[in-house]
């Protein structure tokens, strides 16, 4: 990795969120091993990639804060239909941009969906989907390890 921003880390670790567009139980399209065959050598800064994939869709994680999504779309109480996605694991991108039709607002995947992800409860989301447990457990350990005294940096 030739960044200059990480010129002075002598490790690397990279995270990867990516959706799986299937059922949990289904391999993820993320080809780790390639990945890490790719960019992990003995001699090389970046020391692990760790893998976030979601099921079916990362916007599937949005629907556990189902009340955030409606007070973000301004929705009136009364439309708010809170058991109309019980398997959080099977909502998707498309259903996550019906809602917003149905509420007279556009749903855009990256960086324009900032204001959206802020008006939502990340801890509710958190708590409810193991895969960003395991990532922000990853990203703790690395932290107390640079802490410590270790010289560690994150890449996205």
């Amino acid at each position: 990795m030739s960044n200059d921003k990480f010129e002075d880390c002598n490790e690397i670790h990279v995270f990867v969120a990516i959706d799986r567009e299937a059922e949990r139980h289904e391999p993820s399209q993320l080809q780790l091993e390639l990945l890490e065959k790719e960019f992990i050598t003995g001699s090389g800064r970046v020391k692990r990639i760790h893998p976030l994939i979601a099921t079916k869709d990362l916007e599937a994680w949005f629907f556990h804060d189902l009340e955030g999504i409606y007070r973000h779309l301004q929705a009136p109480v009364d439309q708010r239909y809170m058991g109309i996605y019980p398997n959080k694991d099977r909502c998707d991108n498309r259903k996550l941009s019906a809602l917003f039709h149905r509420h007279g607002k556009h749903y855009q995947k990256g960086r324009r969906a900032a204001g959206f992800i802020d008006s939502l409860d990340l801890e509710l989301i958190y708590i409810q989907v193991p895969e960003l447990q395991t990532a922000f457990e990853a990203i703790g350990a690395l932290i107390q390890n640079q802490m410590i005294g270790s010289k560690h940096c994150d890449g996205h």
